[in-house]
């Protein structure tokens, strides 16, 4: 399976979409590491699988009017999995947390 680049994910949901999509991936994380949901000191997306259901961070499963529930599942998957490679390189970069 080949992968989407950013510009073809930009194109299927629009550049402020994805990066507001990503950020809030990032602030669902660090919410649950603040109320003691997830440890402090995760580094991979996959890890977050064994204490939450890391699919839904992003609004991926959300129900209603939001640009992603409009795309086929096979372009839906891919907007998902590039914004998982994204929050992937987040957490395994050093400090991630004040990023």
């Amino acid at each position: 399976m080949e992968l989407r680049s950013k510009v073809d994910i930009q194109r299927m949901i629009g550049s402020l979409n994805l990066e507001k999509t990503i950020m809030r991936m990032k602030s669902e994380i660090l919410h649950d590491i603040s109320d003691g949901t997830i440890p402090a000191d995760i580094m991979y997306f996959d890890d977050l699988h064994n204490y939450v259901d890391a699919n839904e961070y992003g609004g991926f499963t959300d129900k209603g009017d939001r640009v992603l529930n409009g795309l086929p599942i096979d372009q839906k998957i891919d907007v998902m999995n590039y914004c998982v490679d994204v929050v992937d390189y987040w957490l395994k970069s050093p400090n991630w947390f004040i990023k």
